[in-house]
């Protein structure tokens, strides 16, 4: 960064990174998005997914309701609950509806997501960086499959 440049705020960073990601997805073959590199890898949209999921999870928390999308896939060893109740995963492949229910949950979030609060700006960048790793994977699944 040059002196003259002005920091990206923590929630432009995020956003930014999600519109990398869904340009690298964007026009996909589904057959790519679908096959897990090895056995017992998430596929990429599985990554997409569990994306999902992290934003509720991490960023969903300064929320007033901890609803989950149930098109979100938490790691294995988690399972969250609404209102007492486990959430009832649905299994999907489709890109397309994972990255709008992401779209959805983002836009419900956003407001909430007031960067002067520093609890705020460490999970953002947290959350930011957790994207972007998971994105260079993506990038690695989707090179080696050309």
């Amino acid at each position: 960064m040059t002196p003259g440049d002005i920091p990206e705020s923590p929630v432009a960073a995020f956003e930014a990174a999600q519109d990398r990601l869904r340009a690298l997805v964007a026009g996909r073959d589904r057959a790519v998005l679908i096959e897990p590199p090895r056995p017992g890898a998430w596929c990429v949209v599985e990554i997409v997914r569990h994306l999902l999921f992290a934003e509720q999870k991490h960023l969903g928390r300064y929320t007033p309701s901890r609803d989950w999308n149930p098109l979100g896939l938490p790691p294995h060893n988690m399972n969250p609950r609404r209102r007492g109740q486990a959430v009832e995963w649905v299994p999907t492949l489709d890109i397309d509806e994972v990255l709008e229910a992401w779209r959805t949950e983002h836009e419900r979030i956003r407001p909430f997501l007031d960067p002067a609060r520093p609890e705020i700006q460490s999970t953002l960048a947290g959350t930011t960086r957790h994207l972007r790793s998971h994105t260079a994977v993506i990038e690695r699944v989707l090179r080696a499959s050309r």
